[in-house]
């Protein structure tokens, strides 16, 4: 059976095929009935003319006809002859006969119905119009036969009944005729009709058939799936589609020889024999369902080919089948490959992401139950990054990452999991380390330092030439064992001694216990505090004065204090550093800078004040802040104070992460009038090669100098050192930290001519500052 039976047929055609079929069987059946019929005339003519030649001995007119109507048969018997020609043929030997008996045997009525048949033969296979001309032509020669009998020039052997002439009686078998003759015309004429009505609707439902079977066998060959039809008794294929030779690489006529266990192999991606799994989907879909599942094929290399198939009953004339669509889904799931990497993977470092890591460590403690062995979860931590992408920007940030997950990643075992758990921070499982505690203590602990190791390499940054990034990393470890703690207590666990790793000075490793949770509860609850500060403006400023060798005030170094709602008045020393940890350095110090210019402002009025300059100090992370330079210059321009008054204070570590950038930001601020100070100078990393760029007025001795200037002869050179160099580079000096008259002598001798410190004045809040001028 073939289902979708392809048409051979041209594109475009006037004539449909079931009218070509219908038009040549009926050629067909009209030819055979007519040679049939002649065939038939001509045995009687034989006959008709052996009779003449015993009756009459010799071959008269009767028998010359006979003799005739044999060769007029024998001519048109032939294949070449056309139907109508047999017809015409066959109507005219009836006529001939009808009307030439009546003259020489007088047999009127047998000699009419032979008439007749050629009447019926007419109306049968030509048409009605022929058959009623036939019939008048008929009629007329009856009624010419009965005038010359009349007239008495002819003598047929017919006698008239009695009171009857012979006219009448030729009019009467007319009549007859006529009669007879039109009723089997109007019966045998209605009945071709009605055949040809029947054959040509049939034609038209042929035509609609074949139309519908064309376009369905065009929508299968030209779906995007491969279509197969597969026969149950036999298990094969017996129709396939273009696509399905496409995709499995078999021609139609060798598929038609196999089925689609034979393209499969031997067990599916399950496990389960193909054989098996077969029988059972097929089944379902005889049962009426439509069972949709994926199938491994191989096609004509052998490739394996993952499909989805669905399967169909499909009930016809010849029984039950099952209609299959294979989707060839290889690129689908390269797709859902893609989907679930981008969901479960980190799409910069390639490592899992946070979601993975989850199950993993879920994982991992089970395994840890199973072989009762202790693993242990890694907790770390870039230090400083945040100061790479602001200073050198989010693609040299994300190189780092890269770099780090890479090298992290070499320091682990090939079954240990790293992951990027988020920003800068990574997280690890060491699995399986060993059954004793303190063993496997120890070889957690080298990881941690091997990787520690690995990270101090500087890594150079390809984004900018010449530049390295010198990071470190902070290390959090604990060890889990079983089920005894959940993956959430682990990760907090080692979460707090990363932690604790950063308060000890970064770059090194932390391994958890209970005290660690304590500090970091209040390192967390100090820097929530904070926050809150920060918002509610918790914070007041304190001045220390700064004196001239006159001992007069000519400015001060503005200290910020926060005035905690619980705790009262809380020293800078024990917030700031957690304030730039946590980016809120960047609002206090906008706070200051603001609350300075409008102390600056209110001074301007006053004899007394209006020319004291304000030292300000400006964290790192706040001077990298982009709007820096912008926010500084709006809160001028709002205050409308003198720009020379307001002096900012950096240190040396400020210059560390990218000059060029801290350069161009001084130098737009130094245009505008502000000047700046080198705070903290000779306690970092002092270079004169940028030293001697710096758009500075004032270098200020760090206190850590200053406190032993008078007894320590180091001390009292590195300081006379440092104003010398200030002197030649043209700028200021300032000493902080000076408690003593001795300290402020000997300054005064090396030519510091600014001073700072409780000698003077302890930083004191506004009021008290403005009395020290009374």
């Amino acid at each position: 059976m073939k289902l979708f039976k392809r048409q051979i047929l041209p594109a475009q055609t006037t004539i449909s095929a079931s009218t070509i079929v219908g038009e040549n069987y009926q050629n067909l059946w009209k030819l055979r009935l007519l040679t049939q019929a002649l065939w038939i005339v001509a045995v009687g003519s034989i006959l008709m003319i052996g009779l003449w030649l015993i009756r009459v001995g010799r071959l008269d007119v009767g028998g010359t006809l006979g003799l005739v109507m044999l060769f007029a048969n024998l001519a048109v018997l032939g294949k070449r002859s056309s139907w109508q020609l047999k017809g015409v043929v066959l109507i005219a030997e009836l006529t001939i006969v009808g009307m030439y008996f009546p003259l020489l045997i007088g047999l009127r009525y047998t000699a009419l119905s032979i008439a007749g048949a050629g009447v019926m033969v007419s109306a049968a296979f030509f048409n009605r119009r022929s058959a009623f001309a036939l019939i008048a032509i008929d009629a007329a020669l009856i009624l010419l036969y009965g005038h010359l009998a009349q007239t008495g020039r002819i003598f047929p052997q017919t006698a008239p009944l009695a009171d009857e002439t012979i006219f009448l009686a030729w009019l009467k078998s007319a009549i007859v005729f006529v009669t007879v003759g039109s009723m089997l015309t109007v019966l045998i004429g209605g009945l071709v009709d009605s055949l040809e009505s029947g054959a040509v609707r049939l034609r038209r439902l042929s035509d609609i058939a074949a139309a519908s079977e064309l376009k369905y066998r065009q929508l299968v060959d030209s779906a995007p799936e491969a279509i197969v039809l597969l026969d149950i008794e036999s298990g094969k294929f017996i129709d396939v589609n273009p696509q399905a030779e496409k995709l499995l690489g078999y021609t139609a006529q060798e598929l038609l020889q196999i089925g689609p266990i034979d393209l499969s192999p031997q067990k599916q991606e399950n496990g389960r024999e193909s054989a098996e799994l077969a029988r059972e989907y097929i089944a379902s879909a005889i049962a009426g369902e439509t069972p949709v599942f994926e199938w491994l094929h191989h096609d004509r290399d052998g490739v394996l080919l993952p499909c989805e198939v669905r399967l169909q009953r499909l009930e016809t004339a010849d029984g039950i089948f099952i209609r299959g669509t294979m989707i060839d889904i290889r690129e689908r799931r390269k797709a859902q490959a893609i989907i679930q990497s981008l969901a479960l993977y980190d799409n910069l470092t390639g490592l899992p992401n946070r979601k993975l890591f989850q199950d993993r460590l879920r994982h991992a403690i089970a395994t840890s139950e199973r072989d009762h062995k202790y693993s242990a979860l890694f907790f770390i931590d870039v230090d400083n990054f945040k100061n790479i992408n602001d200073s050198s920007g989010h693609a040299s940030g994300d190189y780092l990452l890269t770099v780090v997950a890479e090298r992290i990643t070499a320091c682990v075992g090939e079954g240990d999991t790293v992951a990027r758990w988020g920003g800068d921070e990574f997280v690890v499982i060491a699995e399986n380390l060993s059954e004793s505690l303190t063993q496997a203590g120890k070889s957690a602990e080298l990881i941690g330092e091997k990787i520690l190791s690995a990270l101090r390499d500087p890594i150079e940054n390809p984004h900018q030439r010449g530049q390295f990034f010198q990071n470190t990393v902070s290390i959090g470890m604990t060890l889990l064992y079983g089920h005894i703690h959940t993956p959430e207590e682990l990760l907090k666990r080692a979460d707090i001694a990363m932690y604790q790793a950063k308060l000890a000075g970064k770059n090194r490793q932390r391994n958890f216990d209970v005290d660690m949770q304590k500090q970091v509860e209040e390192r967390l609850a100090l820097e929530g505090d904070l926050r809150r500060a920060v918002q509610k403006s918790q914070f007041v400023l304190h001045l220390q004065a700064q004196y001239n060798n006159d001992r007069r005030i000519f400015g001060a170094e503005v200290l910020v204090r926060w005035l905690h709602p619980q705790r009262g008045l809380i020293l800078p020393g024990e917030f700031i550093a957690v304030a730039e940890e946590t980016g809120d350095i960047v609002e206090i110090g906008k706070w200051i800078i603001e609350t300075a210019c409008r102390q600056l402002k209110s001074w301007q009025g006053n004899e007394k004040f209006r020319n004291l300059v304000l030292a300000i100090n400006v964290s790192p992370r706040q001077f990298h802040d982009q709007s820096f330079v912008d926010f500084v210059s709006e809160a001028i321009t709002r205050w409308q104070i003198d720009p020379t008054l307001l002096k900012l204070e950096i240190t040396e570590s400020l210059m560390l992460d990218n000059i060029e950038v801290a350069l161009e930001k001084m130098a737009m601020l130094r245009e505008s009038g502000v000047s700046f100070s080198l705070d903290d100078f000779g306690t970092g990393y002092s270079s004169l090669s940028y030293l001697k760029r710096l758009p500075l007025s004032q270098l200020k001795i760090d206190q850590s100098f200053v406190r032993d200037v008078a007894r320590e002869k180091n001390d009292a050179t590195l300081v006379r050192t440092i104003i010398g160099m200030a002197e030649n580079l043209n700028l200021s000096v300032i000493a902080e930290g000076v408690e003593e008259e001795a300290q402020l002598h000997l300054l005064a001798k090396m030519g510091c001519h600014a001073y700072q410190g409780y000698f003077f004045s302890r930083p004191v809040a506004l009021t008290e500052f403005e009395q020290l001028f009374v």
